[in-house]
């Protein structure tokens, strides 16, 4: 499956940060209104014609709109090791009305890997990579079955896939190591039934936090171990064995001290009015 990136022009300006002394940053956006066709499948294709941004420090690439009654977020990764830290750390979007970087409201898919369970799979394949790539492929779709909201009003927790009340998440890996994830969340959500007029004329601020992966206690263990996936490569699984066992390889792969260290963005954004 091929998707096709539209890269957005930085430095759009938000309506209420134009003053003259207002340094405008490439991680600044005014939305669009979204297209009435946006569903959450984890497919990017109905995204065509809202820009993606790219941010640098975690190389992920993000697309934002809204309508009168939800915000729509799109994160892709063509990064194979990101995409593997996010599968053993998890991946918690924060959401800050007061336009800060408060990490107070949020969600949290995937679920962070028990690391137990990664070194049961590596101790069953029995060194044969392709075994071990295999389960652990198997093994994170167990934990694409759930969801954590924290901070909401209500409904805050571990939640369900398919049985989403307050949101909706779409999300794929795909043949080609592509990840496409989705939301959907009700406006009511954040700011209150009705949705009050403030909240097209104020900045929302949009968190993403990847954790570091632990390093290993063993200060002689190679740094393979320490990241502890399938593969021999010191970046990551899919540099060496994608899904299949495919060789893989990607210019944007993160260096070792990366996969030690948190990660974190932060979008701010003017609502559209409709």
């Amino acid at each position: 499956m091929k998707i096709k990136m539209l890269t957005a022009a930085f430095g759009i300006c938000l309506a209420s940060a134009c003053s003259p002394s207002h340094v405008m940053t490439q991680n600044e956006h005014a939305l669009p209104i979204a297209p009435p066709n946006l569903v959450m499948d984890g497919k990017a294709s109905d995204w065509k014609g809202i820009p993606f941004s790219l941010d640098p420090g975690t190389t992920m690439r993000y697309a934002l709109a809204n309508d009168s009654a939800n915000l729509y977020l799109c994160l892709t990764s063509t990064n194979p090791s990101l995409e593997d830290k996010i599968f053993r750390m998890g991946l918690k979007v924060y959401l800050d009305t007061t336009g800060s970087r408060r990490e107070a409201t949020g969600i949290q898919f995937p679920m962070p890997v028990d690391g137990n369970a990664l070194q049961a799979i590596a101790a069953t394949s029995k060194g044969d990579s392709r075994v071990e790539a295999e389960k652990y492929h198997q093994f994170i779709r167990l934990q694409e079955n759930q969801y954590e909201t924290f901070g909401w009003a209500s409904g805050n927790g571990l939640n369900a896939m398919g049985s989403q009340d307050m949101l909706t998440i779409g999300f794929t890996l795909d043949a080609e190591d592509i990840l496409i994830y989705e939301i959907k969340i009700p406006l009511k959500s954040l700011y209150g039934d009705p949705v009050p007029p403030t909240a097209f004329t104020r900045p929302l601020s949009i968190g993403l936090y990847i954790d570091g992966i632990p390093r290993s206690e063993d200060p002689n263990a190679p740094i393979a171990s320490e990241i502890g996936q399938p593969g021999a490569n010191m970046t990551g699984a899919r540099i060496n064995v994608g899904r299949g066992g495919r060789l893989s390889t990607n210019p944007y792969s993160l260096q070792n001290e990366q996969l030690f260290k948190p990660q974190r963005a932060w979008i701010k954004c003017m609502l559209a009015k409709q």
